[in-house]
């Protein structure tokens, strides 16, 4: 078992490597396989890294794939939430005291849901579950003391490059 999880956390530091290079970012060292290694050796994501430029693109996508009735896509998607969901658990278990590791397991219920109405391909189903899924998120941040972090449901024809996240401060008309 111990030899499957080390295999699996190379398997995954390269292909962060990989997705970095891709982008144009260079790397130093691969990624380590936890915070306790990280000192001084090359890229470790921190907590707005994995949410930003992972959670939220794929919470982003996942919307999109579900309401162009795309079930295979939208099932990809929930993988890589899953998945982000335990780099956060290895990569950023603690934010400024917070135990965020311990808090995204609050997302598994609601991924479960999402999980069940893909399968069966109803689009009611995923509607609830995304909302679900959508208001764990604003749950966390707030818990964590930063409920200006407000996740929405996409909008389909506008929101930027970000349509899944309300921008405005609450006050006044939204």
């Amino acid at each position: 078992m111990a030899e499957r999880v080390r295999l699996l956390c190379r398997a995954r530091r390269a292909l962060v490597v990989i997705a970095f290079v891709a982008g144009g970012v260079s790397l130093v060292a691969s990624v380590p396989a936890s915070a306790d290694q990280a000192a001084g050796k090359g890229y470790l994501p921190g907590l707005g890294d994995l949410m930003n430029a992972s959670m939220q693109v794929h919470h982003l996508k996942l919307w999109f794939a579900g309401h162009a009735d795309n079930w295979p896509l939208a099932a990809y998607e929930l993988k890589e939430i899953r998945e982000t969901s335990e780099d956060i658990r290895t990569f950023a278990p603690k934010w400024q005291g917070v135990p965020v590791g311990e808090m995204v397991g609050s997302l598994d219920g609601s991924l479960d849901h999402l999980d069940a109405a893909i399968k069966a391909k109803d689009p009611r189903k995923f509607d609830t579950a995304f909302h679900e899924l959508t208001e764990t998120c604003n749950a966390c941040h707030a818990a964590a003391s930063q409920p200006e972090i407000k996740i929405i449901e996409p909008i389909p024809q506008g929101g930027g490059s970000f349509a899944d996240q309300d921008f405005t401060t609450g006050k006044g008309p939204q």
